[in-house]
């Protein structure tokens, strides 16, 4: 079960504003929802010898030319394209559904917004693979032809031609699909429904870099980018790792001699690792060591799982007595995080969405 592998940190100020918050939380149901959660890491770095995988210049200069839609997706789906934001959904699935929407104006949104402060290969491939990503959002403008075709990022940094480039706070978790949708376009989606129902396609920026590479060479390998994480010393490194990596593979590159102890979506969304996994799109982090184990002790009732919980759900209610809107849970763990009991929260109220789906 996944749980945040970093705590928020209290000092004594914090049990006055514990009960600050129980009492103005029954005031205000919309108080104080976002989480700024301070980066574990003090070095970050990224081996120009594991990151880097250009399709040759030949081949980008005809990227597009005389491609069809149903041959766009053909490639996708021939290179097993998913989404690399944690959730490892085929690309060419959602852009079909997108496709086949009946609204009337058609969104792409390029979800660069890494909220988790776990994870830092996003910011490497919007700075480092520029052209790249410029090239990828003429490629879906060329073929969608939408009316709306934003990159959403954390750091308005350069300038996009093919997009309008919107900066979103950053805050957890900001980057959330359907959160970012209703931030970026004020739509608001239940998140039962999928976007592309919708007529809104969001892809991850690495899913975006992967299908220009794709599209712009034949003999391209899906290399996938990751965050590896040593929480204990502060370090982190950005690697592009090939296709059938494992966890394990993917640490010896970053910190030779350490041993991966948790994977996930990232370090508000991490697990133990289970053996030496196959590093997919389901695992855009990898950590070693440093990440505290829950010691959970008996529920303080304070509300701050409430307080932060970013669907305004009653989280303590639905803990409690096993009902209630669970349906609603982005399961982001922000309850989890700032337990001051050290209560896996999220993982309770993921059982009770489980349950009630059954």
């Amino acid at each position: 079960m996944a749980y945040p592998l970093i705590q928020k940190k209290r000092k004594f100020r914090d049990i006055l504003l514990l009960i600050v918050d129980k009492i103005r939380i029954k005031k205000d149901t919309n108080y104080s929802r976002n989480l700024i959660i301070p980066s574990p890491y003090k070095q970050i770095f990224s081996n120009k010898n594991h990151t880097e995988s250009h399709p040759k210049k030949s081949q980008k200069e005809n990227a597009v030319s005389n491609l069809t839609v149903q041959q766009f997706l053909e490639m996708l789906q021939e290179q097993n394209i998913t989404g690399l934001g944690g959730g490892g959904f085929p690309a060419a699935q959602k852009i079909k559904t997108f496709l086949a929407s009946k609204s009337p104006t058609k969104r792409v949104l390029i979800n660069g917004v890494e909220c988790d402060p776990g994870l830092v290969h996003d910011a490497h491939i919007l700075k480092e693979h520029h052209h790249e990503i410029e090239q990828g959002l003429e490629v879906l403008r060329t073929l969608f032809q939408p009316q709306e075709m934003v990159l959403a990022l954390t750091n308005q940094a350069g300038f996009w031609k093919n997009a309008h480039a919107m900066q979103i706070p950053h805050h957890y978790p900001s980057g959330q699909e359907h959160r970012l949708i209703e931030t970026v376009f004020q739509i608001p989606i239940p998140t039962s429904e999928p976007p592309a129902h919708h007529g809104i396609l969001v892809l991850n920026v690495q899913t975006l870099l992967q299908i220009y590479e794709t599209v712009a060479s034949s003999e391209y390998k899906s290399h996938r980018f990751v965050t590896v994480g040593n929480l204990e010393t502060g370090m982190a490194q950005v690697l592009r790792v090939a296709p059938g990596t494992t966890s394990q593979e993917a640490v010896d590159q970053a910190f030779p001699g350490q041993t991966v102890s948790h994977v996930g979506g990232g370090i508000m969304q991490g697990r133990e690792a289970q053996g030496n996994e196959i590093v997919d799109g389901s695992i855009p982090f990898i950590g070693v060591k440093g990440a505290p184990q829950l010691q959970a002790k008996d529920c303080r009732k304070c509300l701050q799982c409430n307080v932060h919980c970013p669907q305004g759900l009653d989280v303590q209610s639905i803990m409690d007595t096993k009902q209630g809107d669970a349906a609603s849970c982005l399961q982001c763990g922000s309850c989890s995080y700032v337990c001051p009991a050290h209560i896996n929260v999220c993982a309770k109220i993921t059982a009770v969405k489980e349950s009630i789906s059954a």
